[in-house]
């Protein structure tokens, strides 16, 4: 659109800018003529020593809706005749310089900045006030902006589009055609809604649309003084329903709440109670990943085996139950599937895609659940036993396994949880450097066997055997059994005595528990030989 108009403030501390204006209306003046000023004369020597450079001596960006950006830079000066100088210019959303000011003699004031269509960009530049007496208060206003499910999913899948597309090579057609569409809304928001402040102040939250089908759209917060002065703004994002924190003018703070306006049917005492036992799902998945920032995943970690296996499953009981008996024609775990998925009842996903990850979901939560169970077993049963030297207990590869395996059926906004591999083996602070090496290999060793990770050389008849087991049976963690069902294959096919104590080598990777691969081995032999014979 044209001939619009757009202002904002921009505040810089009252030293700093008078420093910065004698810069400018003093050069090239000998420092020594600053009276002793030591300050002064060090950031007119700076000046000075960069005589010529394009750096700048002070840079500052300030945003516009719609994407558009202006740099204020003071510039030091061309040559040794030449002062310092102030210049804004301004950049359009695909960083392409659109208008520019030119040098100017003073930094303070009114910078004005056309564009081609004719559009105003005003930014006033002023001195900041005096700082607050110590123990005052800055004022907080707080508000909540409500928005429709059905828009804040469409915005939100249309800000995530771009990196589903680096992830997922088959994107959900339907979410093309949704971002594609979005691609047409160039010259306005998707979103604009404002909300106002009792001291007169406004926020404006707006979602920009992307400028090609590589780049991404994105949100963003303005604030504006009560005299419709653009003084704050937020960086870009790519969710909407968050808080979005903006600083006003003495230290004000300016704080909306966006949020997804409840259905009727999703306020009703089901509806809460269904909310409730959702919760109560996802903070049992989030619960390693929350250990882990604290480093304390190790020491803790039967708490989180005793949310997931306990926890988890009742309340996805309680789901079923729940949505069973609203509707009793429907499948009940492809029922929770779905709630589970969009937070609301008699509501599918957005796109075939979305359709079959929920789909999966509550079998896939049920299956997750069973191998941490197994995990957890594994962990009681070594508790009154030596750990092992430079070893790392086998029952947390275990969970990273699961973990990764889940990854593939959970929803996509829910995957940051469960894959934090590399910073639980960062993580690690109170084991040695060996311990962690260990938990790099025992990780990288299971995603090899299980597929996830390419074979980093040829494979010998025991890798191979391995591979395959561990890869066709993806619903269980208990390595033993793996094991023994790769020597049952090697045994069928007459192997060498060699290739299953490799077995057993590659097992040690995995579990350092195992302290004798020669006698692993031969338990395993024995067994084999126990069923061909029977």
């Amino acid at each position: 659109m044209a001939n619009q108009q757009f202002k904002a403030r921009l505040t810089i501390k009252q030293e700093e800018l008078d420093r910065l204006n004698s810069i400018i209306s003093h050069m090239p003046q000998e420092p020594a003529a600053y009276g002793g000023d030591e300050e002064m004369e060090r950031l007119v020597r700076s000046a000075i020593q960069h005589t010529g450079s394009q750096i700048p001596l002070y840079s500052t960006e300030v945003w516009f809706p719609g994407g558009v950006t202006a740099e204020v830079n003071v510039y030091p000066p061309g040559d040794k005749e030449a002062s310092a100088y102030p210049e804004a210019t301004l950049y359009d959303g695909y960083g392409e310089e659109i208008a520019s000011s030119g040098p100017s003699l003073i930094l303070n004031g009114e910078w004005i900045l056309r564009d081609e269509e004719n559009n105003c960009y005003s930014i006033d530049i002023e001195g900041a006030p005096q700082k607050e007496e110590r123990g005052t208060i800055p004022e907080q206003f707080n508000a909540t902006m409500l928005v429709d499910p059905e828009e804040l999913d469409t915005l939100n899948r249309i800000m995530c589009f771009s990196d589903q597309q680096d992830d997922f090579p088959e994107v959900d057609e339907a979410e093309l055609r949704e971002f594609a569409d979005s691609l047409a809304e160039k010259s306005e928001p998707l979103f604009q809604k404002e909300v106002r402040f009792p001291d007169g102040a406004r926020a404006d939250i707006l979602v920009t649309p992307a400028d090609s089908m590589e780049d991404k759209a994105f949100a963003q917060a303005f604030l504006y003084d009560a005299d419709g002065i653009q003084i704050g703004y937020t960086d870009p994002y790519f969710t909407l329903d968050q808080d979005w924190t903006l600083h006003g003018e003495n230290g004000a703070v300016y704080t909306v709440d966006v949020q997804e306006r409840k259905r009727d049917l999703d306020k009703t005492s089901l509806g809460k109670e269904l909310s409730e036992l959702r919760g109560i799902v996802f903070r049992a998945l989030s619960l390693p990943e929350q250990l882990n920032r604290r480093v304390a995943f190790l020491e803790r970690r039967e708490e989180a085996y005793a949310a997931l296996t306990q926890e988890l499953p009742k309340a996805l009981d309680a789901i079923e139950e729940r949505l069973g008996k609203q509707n009793p024609e429907q499948s009940a775990s492809l029922a929770a599937g779905n709630y589970l998925y969009t937070g609301r009842m008699n509501q599918l996903p957005f796109g075939k895609t979305r359709e079959e990850e929920a789909a999966g979901f509550v079998p896939a939560l049920r299956t997750f659940a069973d191998k941490i169970r197994t995990a957890g077993a594994v962990h009681d049963a070594t508790l009154s036993e030596d750990a092992p030297v430079n070893g790392f207990p086998v029952d947390a590869i275990m969970y990273l396994d699961a973990a990764r395996e889940l990854e593939n059926a959970a929803p996509r906004f829910f995957r940051d949880c469960l894959s934090f591999r590399n910073q639980l083996c960062t993580n690690l602070s109170l084991i040695s450097g060996e311990e962690r090496e260990a938990c790099r290999e025992a990780s990288d060793r299971v995603d090899t066997l299980r597929g996830r990770l390419p074979a980093t050389k040829k494979e010998s008849p025991a890798e191979k055997a391995m591979r395959e087991v561990y890869s066709g049976n993806r619903d269980t963690v208990d390595y033993d059994k793996l094991n023994q069902m790769a020597v049952d294959r090697l045994t069928k096919k007459v192997a060498s005595d060699r290739d299953i104590r490799e077995v057993a080598e590659i097992a040690r990777t995995i579990n350092p528990a195992i302290s004798n691969t020669k006698a692993y081995a031969k338990r395993m032999i024995h067994r084999a030989d126990r069923k061909i014979l029977r």
